[in-house]
């Protein structure tokens, strides 16, 4: 590996390595053509890499030298990392039943159910062989404690689905599960290969929590406020499926606009909401001010992030991560 400087460059070399090293862990099947060709087209759009990043950014920004010292292994976290949000996906897709996955047919779409659902096992199966070979046993442990969380979380959002009096404390629940538990486990790692601060880990910890709340908020709003070219999928595809996300559970309990939208829930549980219904619904959602309060949270815990990273003395980190948390502001 060449030697990298105390620049962003040690990010430039993890992301273009990370990418190739899910490839590797996963190349088995690859050489297999019809199989092989599933798991190409799964990975042939990465998406931004967000938790990979943040990982990196989250050693750099507690001891960039330590960092660039340990960049390999933060690149096979990063990698195994993605590679579980990869599976995730791709049983997201077979369970909401979505064509379309950053703008592109998801393999449900292409090659059915079935061929989807094993695709992603047998990435999780990749993943599992992977942190077997890492020899750490706490990073495995938080790993495979957070694909439990995510586990229970989308059974949970199951669970819930089509149910008008689901609570907000239980939408939270799902979402700190489904989402926020892949963030945690990136910024977690990263700072555990640079530092046995506990007090330090924790608190990275608790900077991947609050993104990925921030993050699946964001994916609520766009998912009402979008069109299907901007966002790469369907819009309003929550609702459809009967995933009452939190701008609908706000909505649902104001005093004025409460009887439109449980009219309009009772409408996708029996599968007759109309495309008129839906408009009528992402008006209701803006007029109730569900979407200000909900964008505003968002703002809210981007700022508490950055403040999270403020001391650090790793600049250009420190730069990066304000500039992502910037990005994500943009609804």
């Amino acid at each position: 590996m060449k030697k990298l400087g105390q620049t962003g460059q040690i990010m430039e070399y993890a992301l273009a390595q990370t990418e190739k090293r899910m490839k590797r862990i996963v190349q088995g099947v690859l050489k297999d053509k019809l199989t092989g060709t599933m798991l190409k087209d799964a990975l042939a759009a990465p998406g931004k890499m967000l938790r990979p990043q943040m990982l990196v950014l989250s050693a750099c920004l507690v001891d960039e030298k330590a960092a660039a010292a340990h960049i390999e292994s933060l690149i096979r976290w990063g990698a195994v990392i993605e590679l579980c949000h990869t599976a995730s996906l791709l049983h997201d897709d077979v369970i909401d039943q979505s064509p379309i996955r950053r703008g592109r047919p998801t393999l449900m779409k292409r090659y059915g159910n079935s061929p989807a659902v094993y695709a992603g096992d047998y990435v999780l199966a990749c993943v599992l062989r992977e942190v077997l070979k890492s020899h750490g046993e706490d990073r495995a442990l938080l790993l495979t404690d957070g694909i439990e969380e995510m586990c229970v979380g989308e059974m949970n959002q199951t669970h819930c689905r089509y149910r008008q009096n689901v609570t907000i404390e239980q939408y939270n629940k799902n979402i700190a599960g489904k989402t926020g538990v892949l963030f945690a486990a990136a910024c977690c790692l990263g700072s555990m290969e640079v530092t046995g601060d506990q007090g330090i880990v924790e608190k990275y910890e608790q900077l991947g929590r609050r993104l990925g709340r921030a993050f699946q908020l964001r994916d609520d709003l766009l998912d009402i406020i979008s069109d299907t070219k901007e966002s790469g999928k369907l819009v309003m595809q929550d609702f459809r499926e009967g995933i009452y996300t939190l701008p609908v559970l706000l909505a649902r309990d104001h005093t004025i606009y409460g009887p439109v939208v449980k009219k309009l829930m009772k409408k996708s549980r029996k599968g007759i909401l109309s495309e008129e219904d839906l408009k009528v619904l992402k008006e209701t959602l803006i007029k109730s001010q569900a979407v200000g309060r909900v964008s505003e949270e968002v703002c809210d815990l981007l700022e508490e992030c950055k403040n999270a990273v403020k001391d650090s003395s790793c600049l250009w980190a420190k730069i990066r991560t304000e500039a992502i948390l910037d990005r994500l502001k943009t609804i």
